[in-house]
C-alpha cells in the first residue's frame, strides 16, 4: 500500500485529504493491524524516522505511524479522531430519532396500525434507543479513560481556536487512538474491510536525500516531495504542521 507526506507546497490544499483517509483507513481497517508503538515515539534521527514510517506504512501499522508524526501533529490527529467518533455518536442518535419519526409518518399514511404493528415498532424504538445509549457510554469510557471527560462539550477547550496539543496534554495518544478504533469497528454494520486504497499518510517510496539540518529542524526531499522534521526533546520525527491547518480551516473539520 502506498502513502507520501505531502510536500511543503501542498499542504495547505491536501492536509484535509489526508486527515480524511486517516479517517476511512480507521474505520475500515483490518481487526488484527496492530496499533501500540513498539518503541519510543520518533527516531534517532531523520533518516531513521523516515526508515520507521515506511516500514509502519507497509504493515498499515497505525500507532507506528502516528508515533513517527511530531507532537503537534499526533495531537492534531488524536483530536481529529475524537472528534469524527463524536459525530458518528450524534449520527447514530439522530437515526435513531429519525426511523422513529418515519414509523409514525408511515402508521399515518397507511392508516391505523395493527397492535402487532405497533407492538413491533414499539419494540424496534426500544432497541434502538438501548442500542445507542450502550454505544454513548461506550465511547463517554473511552474519554474517561483517557481523561477526556466533557471535551465534546460546548465549553471545553474545543472552541474555534482550540489548541490539540493542549486538549491532549498528558494523553497517551497512540493509545486513544487504539481504543477509537477498536469502538468504531465494533458499531453495528462494521464489517473490518477496508473500502479503499488510501493510506492515512503518503509516504514518497524515494530515498531520502538533500537533507539539510538547521538545529532542531530539518528539511529533505524523497522523490519530487519535500519533507519536513522537527527535534524534540532529542527524537526526530516527520512534520505536517497539521495544528496550524486545523485552526486556519474554516467549516472543515478542525475543532
Amino acid at each position: 500500500m502506498t502513502s507520501s507526506i505531502p510536500s511543503a507546497a501542498r499542504r495547505s490544499t491536501s492536509w484535509k485529504r489526508g486527515i480524511a483517509a486517516l479517517v476511512a483507513l480507521l474505520l475500515g481497517v483490518h481487526a488484527g493491524v496492530a496499533l501500540a508503538a513498539t518503541e519510543p515515539y520518533g527516531a534517532e534521527s531523520p533518516q531513521a524516522v523516515v526508515a520507521r514510517m515506511k516500514a509502519a506504512a507497509e504493515t498499515e501499522d497505525l500507532g507506528e505511524m502516528a508515533a513517527c508524526l511530531a507532537p503537534e501533529d499526533r495531537a492534531a490527529l488524536s483530536l481529529t479522531m475524537v472528534m469524527v467518533t463524536g459525530m458518528v455518536m450524534a449520527f447514530a442518535s439522530m437515526g435513531a430519532g429519525m426511523g422513529e419519526a418515519m414509523g409514525d409518518a408511515m402508521g399515518e399514511a397507511l392508516g391505523e396500525m395493527s397492535d402487532e404493528q405497533k407492538q413491533e415498532m414499539a419494540q424496534q424504538k426500544a432497541k434502538a434507543e438501548a442500542d445507542v445509549a450502550a454505544m454513548q457510554g461506550k465511547y463517554e469510557a473511552i474519554l474517561e479513560k483517557h481523561g477526556l471527560s466533557g471535551i465534546m462539550d460546548a465549553d471545553s477547550e474545543l472552541g474555534a481556536d482550540g489548541d490539540p496539543t493542549t486538549a491532549l496534554a498528558g494523553v497517551d495518544q497512540v493509545a486513544l487512538l487504539e481504543d477509537l478504533m477498536v469502538f468504531l469497528e465494533a458499531l453495528p454494520g462494521s464489517d473490518g474491510e477496508s473500502e479503499g486504497s488510501d493510506a492515512p499518510l503518503d509516504v514518497p517510496t524515494g530515498e531520502l536525500s538533500n537533507l539539510v539540518v538547521d538545529g532542531d529542524h530539518a528539511t529533505g526531499t524523497m522523490g519530487d516531495e519535500d519533507v519536513d522534521f522537527v527535534k524534540v526533546d532529542g527524537r526526530w520525527y516527520v512534520s505536517l504542521g497539521l495544528k496550524e491547518k486545523m485552526q486556519q480551516e474554516q467549516g472543515g473539520m478542525a475543532p
